[in-house]
């Protein structure tokens, strides 16, 4: 257990919001006093330090990642590109726990934290509480919450309770699959599955056999950017090249007389591959970020088909494209639909992430300490509730090891706002009242005692959310629980 663990907070913020920063440490005292936690800003900088390595260096070693959301944060190119994507990167990893704080009035929503339970309540702008002592308590009383849980942890797990287990002959496979010359491999199911941490174990090998490897998380590009496809080309060009220690030199090889992807494609081809002295694993994860942007992804997906056609070409030019080994990520099944003739989601390997096993879930719980806890008919009772979830049973284990409950009385709490899985749903209500169509289809779900039809494209993005799965072309409640949290709440909405 963690119990003893100062939890280390680092605060990623605008310089022009330093008072709202200062005012909310006042009220993390008293956990500090308690040696709870340990907290670090760019302030606290010695004389003499690198100011950007020991940012870079606390932010790889905290615990817990605040950011300050407000529309100087999202306009720092800093907060947003380095301080931001490399808290997300670890958050998803399982390495940190990240927690948005608005402070100020902004557009955030479809930003890469947008899907993580903000602070203070009903993520309410600091500034639009008539006394702000009272938004600093509440964001204070979250992040003890959150602190709590952390150092109740066992001590051989990540600090954000994120766990691995081998799903065979899944893993095998993937590696195999980038082993192969010009191979694309595609990793797909709902969110929470561990698609992320998959991709961290495909990249991990790629590197044990020499390869290269550059990661992009999709979810971390900026609209302006999505908006002009020029525009995410080149940011594409340029993120590869700096991740290989080479100079963009866009400009040596990006012609106005040709078409966006012929410019990529030659960069690539002449600039970047023959730049390589071993073969390149290159990973897209978040791939559905793109589904909103209709033309974009459209374009792009054919041009990933076109580099995979390319390697298969017994040429100078094939060989170089067989340096290249592409992983796509995504959630579930593509949308919007493509010609198949240039979709590369018909093409390649793909690995579909299905839940634990009732084997699996067992392993899993192995990793905390449930010893006489967790009787072979308790666990039933659990999967009965969560299924194979990776991360509905993540939460279930962590909580049991900070409780003095008893499974049936957890289980009993766990569809309701006082249970062990109250962020998460929380969360996921949030998700469908802020988008009325999929509000509306979820309730025709779960009020139905038989799997029921629904628009493909709403169908799609309620199973990305991992909230149902299909039966033929009809969908049903992905588990027990959301049946019984969701008949209830979006009942009373609707």
């Amino acid at each position: 257990m963690m119990l003893n663990k100062s939890i280390e907070l680092f605060f990623s913020y605008a310089h022009e919001d330093e008072e709202l920063r200062d005012e909310l440490a006042k009220h993390l005292a008293i956990l500090k006093r308690q040696k709870v936690i340990s907290t670090w800003y760019d302030r606290d900088i010695s004389a003499g330090d690198e100011s950007k390595q020991e940012i870079e260096k606390r932010l790889n070693s905290a615990d817990v990642i605040l950011l300050l959301i407000s529309a100087d944060f999202l306009a720092s190119d800093f907060c947003w590109g380095i301080e931001l994507k490399r808290a997300m990167e670890r958050h998803e990893a399982g390495e940190a726990r990240v927690i948005p704080i608005i402070v100020r009035e902004v557009d955030w929503k479809g930003s890469p934290f947008g899907k993580l339970q903000a602070l203070p309540k009903n993520a309410e702008p600091v500034t639009n509480w008539a006394n702000r002592d009272q938004a600093f308590a509440d964001i204070a009383r979250g992040i003890r919450t959150a602190v709590k849980d952390l150092r109740a942890l066992p001590s051989n797990l990540n600090q954000n309770s994120s766990f691995y287990i081998e799903r065979p002959p899944i893993e095998a496979n993937c590696y195999q699959t980038i082993t192969q010359p010009g191979a694309l491999l595609r990793i797909k199911a709902p969110q929470k599955m561990g698609k992320t941490l998959l991709l961290e174990k495909v990249l991990n090998y790629g590197r044990k056999q020499g390869y290269q490897t550059v990661k992009l998380d999709l979810r971390l590009a900026e609209k302006t950017i999505l908006a002009d496809y020029q525009s995410f080309l080149k940011s594409i060009c340029v993120e590869v090249a700096e991740s290989l220690d080479l100079e963009a030199k866009l400009e040596n090889y990006w012609r106005e007389l040709f078409g966006l992807n012929k410019n990529c494609t030659r960069y690539w081809q002449k600039y970047l591959l023959p730049s390589l002295n071993k073969p390149l694993v290159f990973a897209l994860d978040n791939f559905e970020r793109l589904f909103a942007y209709e033309e974009l992804f459209d374009n792009f997906c054919s041009l990933l088909r076109g580099w995979y056609e390319l390697a298969k070409a017994e040429t100078k030019v094939g060989l170089l494209w067989q340096q290249l080994r592409l992983v796509v990520v995504h959630s579930t099944e593509v949308y919007p639909k493509l010609d198949t003739n240039y979709s590369p989601f018909n093409v390649g390997v793909a690995m579909e992430l299905p839940e634990f096993t009732q084997q699996q879930v067992a392993q899993a719980a192995t990793h905390y300490p449930l010893e006489g806890k967790l009787s072979e008919a308790g666990l039933q009772e659990l999967m009965e509730l969560v299924g194979g979830h990776p991360y509905l049973l993540q939460q279930a284990f962590s909580a049991w090891c900070t409780q003095n409950q008893s499974l049936e009385e957890l289980l009993k709490l766990a569809p309701t706002s006082e249970g062990i899985f109250q962020t998460h749903l929380h969360q996921q209500l949030w998700n469908l009242q802020h988008h009325p169509p999929l509000e509306t289809a979820y309730k025709k779900v779960v009020m139905a005692p038989a799997p029921v039809p629904l628009n493909t494209e709403v169908g799609f993005k309620l199973h990305s959310l991992g909230l149902v799965k299909l039966s033929g072309d009809n969908y049903f409640p992905s588990c027990k629980l959301y049946r019984q949290y969701f008949s209830t709440h979006l009942g009373a909405t609707l």
